[in-house]
């Protein structure tokens, strides 16, 4: 057999040894965030979620920054524009008469008022609007790994498969 020959032979063999260096960044961080993710459940808050949050767009920016095409259905394309549009609505500013009609609002206007002594109208459907913003932030991170998994080749995600696997498994065993 010759040289030539064998060394294609390794490459269908192991094609992960294939991928171009966006490719491996982008299933590396896969992994990392696989392997990294069931430790932030322990603490520290802030920090993990801001971890996630950063891990999240930087596979957004991985997956969108390829030469290939991340090919997406106009039904996915639809459901991904909703996701992030939909807690834009939670901010803005709704007038009075329609923020009053809300019945959520009622006990947060009623608390107001204990407080400040006259009921203050909510301006907007986001009673705490900073954790509305943390839970949009967030959401990053799903998104991100949607894509990058769909920019990854079938082959280019078996090491992410992989490592989701033996994490699970060792989380049933412990």
């Amino acid at each position: 057999m010759s040289s030539a020959s064998h060394r294609s032979s390794q490459h269908r063999a192991h094609p992960g040894r294939e991928l171009a260096p966006r490719d491996r960044v982008t299933q590396l961080l896969l992994v990392i965030l696989i392997l990294s993710a069931p430790l932030f459940q322990g603490g520290l808050e802030p920090f993990a979620s801001l971890l996630l949050q950063w891990q999240g767009l930087i596979l957004i920016g991985l997956a969108l920054w390829h030469p290939r095409v991340v090919e997406l259905s106009a039904g996915e394309v639809i459901f991904l524009v909703l996701l992030i549009a939909i807690p834009f609505i939670y901010w803005i500013p709704w007038p009075a008469w329609a923020a009053a009609m809300i019945p959520v609002h009622e006990p947060y206007a009623s608390a107001m008022a204990l407080v400040n002594g006259e009921a203050v109208p909510p301006r907007t459907l986001s009673i705490l609007a900073g954790a509305s913003e943390r839970a949009w932030l967030m959401l990053a991170l799903p998104i991100g790994v949607y894509l990058a998994m769909r920019s990854l080749k079938e082959h280019e995600t078996e090491l992410v498969v992989h490592a989701l696997l033996a994490i699970a498994l060792t989380q049933v065993a412990i």
